[in-house]
């Protein structure tokens, strides 16, 4: 197999696969590896105490992200929840798939490569506390209106941990607010 050479974050890496996969999502809040994985153990304890009993687990498993966290919005007192960038990336990568954005990238000329990957729609993603800010491609950004909406009505049935949608754009930086 060969390997290839891709810039992701600071420096070169060597990457087995021959897909060039440079840094596409950026989160806020570094964590070590460590507080990743307690932080997944401990998001699995709190969605087996929501899940009903099933007769297999491998059932339970086989459930997709979004399915897991749908469910009611917390009220609105309530302290805003902090998000897992795994599922954040996870529910943008299904919206990416969706015969939408399949077709949105025919019209923008999106690279054929690219179809269904969240790189083909976002220049940068990060989240901050119930906030998702996102930076578009350039090359759908003509599109911005149409697509917002969407992935705004995606989130909301997905994702209702996500309160707010900050779009950035342009080189003296505006952002939009979109109300999830």
């Amino acid at each position: 197999a060969t390997s290839t050479s891709a810039f992701s974050g600071r420096a070169f890496v060597r990457c087995p696969s021959p897909r060039v996969r440079p840094a596409l999502l950026q989160f806020g809040g570094e964590r070590d590896a460590a507080a990743r994985a307690a932080a997944r153990a401990a998001r699995a304890g709190r969605l087996a105490q929501d899940l009903p009993p099933a007769p297999e687990a491998d059932a339970i498993a086989a459930q997709s992200v979004a399915q897991r966290l749908r469910g009611a919005r917390a009220p609105e007192g309530a302290a805003p929840q902090l998000l897992d960038s795994d599922d954040v990336a996870n529910v943008l990568g299904e919206f990416a798939r969706s015969d939408y954005v399949r077709q949105l990238c025919d019209y923008c000329n999106v690279q054929p490569t690219d179809y269904g990957t969240i790189r083909c729609l976002f220049k940068s993603v990060r989240t901050d506390g119930a906030k998702l800010v996102v930076k578009l491609n350039p090359t759908v950004e003509q599109r911005s209106e149409k697509l917002l909406d969407r992935l705004k009505k995606h989130l909301r049935a997905t994702m209702p941990a996500i309160k707010q949608i900050h779009y950035e754009q342009g080189s003296p930086p505006t952002t939009r607010t979109i109300i999830v």
